[in-house]
């Protein structure tokens, strides 16, 4: 199976970033004279319910020279002791406590250090269970909060925050569970739900159509799976055909010209949301860079980010007649040579 993605809209805008730091607009940072202090940078993205947890921990640094030389240094990169845990409290009341190891993953080529990354990892299932996941319910976990703390013996420092622990994303269609339709008077609507005993629910989020498309052509086929994804709230409905039809038509490579037949076999709904914080770090990191602004700060003391995000996926939508008659032999869509048959 090959796969095809088109990202209008990227929950992995979140770039495991290190920020040069060339201005500075505070007194606290003062980053045109000597007296520059190095500044945490942080990347925490928790899904609670994974299996493996990564925190990226790294540090600001200014450029002394026009060659940069720094960028070429690992020790530009990285403190040299930290530590990193992960506290499970609920009712005020701590439930476990685990420890980070710190690993080292292979980086991209570029005006870096050709070193390796430094991350932390912790590689386990959290104790945590949920109850009262029904039809329309995410339901809630049995705890309230993952401290996560981080410990910079060099700066003789300690960056922590309460990460509010959410159910997995519950998504569901109405008023059809197990079909597509974008005519009439009851087009399908569809919704997420992700609750949390200690904060409100999740509404922002973005949304990844996974279309299940056989191709092929004179001596050639094949499965695969063409994806699209955008910035969506809690909610989306099928205000007109063109809301899906036009999806699938820009998900699919349309650079092939020796594909002379398609077949839309089904449709998933993969859903993640996140806390608030992080659709204003992607929004602020996207243009930040030459900006009179310091980088994104949620927490005080560092750079970056420390978030909960939680995803869910509805499976194995199928079109009704009318839309894959759209699909099939609409003006706009004919030329795509998806292939009609019947649907009860």
């Amino acid at each position: 199976m090959s796969s095809h993605k088109k990202d209008s809209f990227g929950m992995k805008k979140l770039v495991y970033f290190l920020f040069l730091i060339i201005v500075g607009c505070t007194s606290d940072i003062d980053i045109l004279t000597e007296n520059y202090k190095t500044v945490p940078v942080i990347t925490a993205l928790i899904n609670p319910w994974d299996s493996i947890h990564t925190v990226r921990v790294q540090r600001s640094f200014l450029i002394r020279d026009k060659e940069g030389a720094q960028l070429q240094n690992s020790d530009s990169l990285y403190f040299k002791q930290v530590e990193v845990s992960m506290i499970g409290i609920k009712d005020s009341q701590e439930k476990f406590n685990y420890n980070f190891d710190k690993k080292s993953v292979a980086k991209d080529s570029g005006n870096f250090t050709g070193d390796n990354h430094h991350v932390f990892q912790l590689n386990k299932k959290l104790p945590i269970q949920l109850s009262g996941r029904s039809a329309y319910s995410s339901g809630y976990a049995d705890l309230d909060y993952l401290l996560l703390k981080i410990t910079i013996n060099d700066l003789d420092t300690v960056i922590s925050r309460m990460l509010p622990v959410y159910a997995p994303v519950k998504v569901y269609n109405k008023p059809y569970p197990n079909k597509v339709v974008i005519y009439g008077d009851y087009v399908s609507e569809f919704y997420c739900h992700s609750a949390s005993r200690a904060g409100s629910p999740l509404i922002n989020g973005e949304l990844e159509f996974r279309f299940h498309i056989s191709e092929s052509g004179d001596n050639f086929g094949y499965d695969t799976v063409y994806t699209y994804k955008f910035g969506c709230l809690s909610g989306y409905r099928f205000d007109s055909p063109e809301r899906l039809l036009n999806k699938i038509m820009m998900s699919l490579d349309l650079t092939r010209d020796d594909i002379n037949s398609r077949v839309f076999h089904t449709m998933d709904l993969y859903w993640t949301l996140a806390e608030p914080d992080y659709f204003d770090f992607s929004n602020v990191s996207s243009y930040w860079q030459g900006m009179l602004d310091l980088p994104y700060s949620q927490v005080d003391g560092m750079y970056g980010l420390m978030v909960t995000k939680v995803d869910g996926v509805l499976e194995g939508l199928e079109l009704d007649r009318r839309t894959m008659d759209s699909l099939c032999n609409g003006k706009d869509y004919k030329n795509l040579h998806f292939k009609y048959w019947g649907i009860p």
